[in-house]
């Protein structure tokens, strides 16, 4: 691996990690208001940013668990409101993610 493609590397998953603390974030604000319209606007932002970030460096895999991701958040933000099983589609989805970064590190 060049120097480059070494420092995109790193960029990349540090700043996953961070999607990935802030996704876990927004769920855990969704469970305790299935409301909050914020924590809802946040995860569709942070997926889909995870969603691109990943098909740019060719992370097949995270790309698609962030794309499933996304379109739960999508739909939870039209609806304005998450079911019990949303939260928990989209935290096991996020635990596949985590657990594939950590194995890439």
């Amino acid at each position: 691996m060049g120097e480059e493609t070494e420092d995109l590397w790193e960029f990349y998953l540090e700043t996953t990690r961070e999607l990935i603390t802030e996704m876990e974030q927004a769920l855990m604000k969704l469970e305790e208001n299935k409301k909050d319209e914020a924590a809802m606007k946040l995860l569709v932002l942070k997926t889909h940013t995870l969603k691109g970030n990943s098909r740019q460096i060719g992370q097949t895999l995270i790309a698609q668990l962030a794309d499933k991701m996304y379109q739960i958040a999508e739909k939870v933000e039209k609806n304005k409101i998450i079911k019990e099983i949303e939260i928990s589609k989209l935290a096991t989805y996020l635990a596949k993610i985590k657990s594939n970064i950590l194995l890439e590190s």
